[in-house]
């Protein structure tokens, strides 16, 4: 899996690592609810329930509004279309070979995830073409 957490992330798996305890989290917003991009903005029952909030400022891709992007990488699947998505997408064909499917867009597609629309027989989550 790919995740660029920048240098607080590393230290806290090198940190976790080292100790031989894992490290757990979830998303910082209740089902349904969307994305929180700053501390502030995370409901009270989430706040509730951690033993910490590092608060490390508004993430570098806010302007986007959507999560972040999710390939499965066992199946080449696009889970979800979200952050730097049409970036991903370049470096994934021009160095790779790897096509992804388009981004239908935020009106198209609020959530980004490619599975809800795949249900309705919509969107072709490998970029191979429409079956």
């Amino acid at each position: 899996m790919l995740v660029n957490g920048g240098r607080l992330q590393d230290e806290v798996v090198r940190r976790s690592h080292q100790a031989a305890v894992p490290v757990l989290g979830s998303s910082a917003n209740l089902t349904g609810t969307g994305t929180k991009f700053r501390v502030a903005d995370i409901q009270q029952p989430i706040l509730d329930a951690v033993d910490l909030v590092i608060n490390y400022g508004l993430r570098k891709y806010h302007l986007y509004g959507r999560s972040s992007t999710i390939i499965d990488f066992t199946t080449m699947e696009v889970v979800r279309i979200g952050t730097c998505y049409e970036l991903i997408s370049d470096i994934m064909a021009t160095q790779f070979g790897i096509t992804l499917p388009a981004d239908l867009g935020r009106d198209v597609l609020p959530s980004g995830h490619l599975r809800e629309q795949a249900s309705a027989g919509a969107v072709d989550r490998t970029g191979a073409g429409a079956s």
